[in-house]
């Protein structure tokens, strides 16, 4: 994928989902800073109430709630370790990202990874510990057990 490509994918569904990503970390680092809460804000806290705010369960779209659920079982299963990571399983269930092939794929990736970074989220949330030294090939590779196992649960009509 070229520059032309990956600007569009940056003006896009890729760079809107990372956007909405950034925003709502700042938006809950803002208000646990505010609130002065004895929690601290965590990777755990933060894609919980992602997956929340972006599904609310008053939404009275079935395809919304039935993906809230889908993602909401993955992050359960402890597969879900980064922004990055969130945003492209978002992807695969809106937006058919798994059905690009693996450059695609990548250079999806890097445009989340430079977004959410861009946007001030700082490494360890935007792409997980074991992103922050990985290139997006090696981050896709990380990602594949959660995107199959959301393919998997849409092709079951688990919901």
């Amino acid at each position: 994928m070229g520059r032309l490509g990956k600007r569009l994918a940056r003006m896009g569904a890729v760079g809107g989902t990372a956007r909405f990503a950034a925003n709502w970390y700042h938006f809950l680092s803002e208000k646990y800073k505010k609130e002065e809460s004895e929690y601290l804000l965590n990777t755990e806290v933060l894609i919980s109430s992602m997956i929340l705010a972006r599904y609310n369960p008053a939404h009275k779209d079935p395809r919304l709630f039935r993906d809230g659920k889908i993602l909401s079982e993955i992050h359960t299963r402890g597969m879900i370790e980064s922004l990055c990571q969130l945003c492209v399983l978002i992807l695969v269930v809106e937006a058919k990202f798994a059905e690009n092939d693996a450059e695609i794929q990548s250079a999806f990736v890097d445009v989340i990874a430079e977004e959410l970074i861009a946007k001030g989220v700082p490494k360890e949330y935007a792409v997980g510990s074991k992103g922050e030294n990985s290139q997006s090939v090696a981050l896709l590779l990380d990602y594949l057990p959660s995107i199959e196992e959301v393919q998997k649960v849409l092709l079951r009509g688990w919901i």
